[in-house]
């Protein structure tokens, strides 16, 4: 009878450990996910000067829609106003 319970101890634990296993990778999955999200998220801004954005010219004080890497590299050269939200 011991060794019943020990085994049913055991699958239960083994249950629990898968259990927790999958909620950990389910997490990680949703953190991936709102990750890419946020980096391929776009936002308007206006050019201060001539800015070439995938093969199209835009003038200055036209608006343009960029992912947060071209607004950071960008905003570095003086090139667009506005600040990230």
């Amino acid at each position: 009878m011991t060794a019943n319970n020990e085994q049913d101890a055991a699958k239960e634990a083994a249950a629990k450990e898968a259990a927790a296993k999958e909620a950990a990778a389910k997490k990680a999955a949703a953190k991936k996910a709102a990750e890419e999200a946020a980096a391929n998220k776009k936002q308007t801004f206006v050019a201060t000067f001539r800015l070439l954005l995938d093969g199209s010219y835009a003038a200055p004080g036209a608006t343009v829609t960029l992912t947060r890497a071209q607004f950071h590299e960008l905003k570095a050269l003086g090139a667009i106003e506005g600040d990230w939200d």
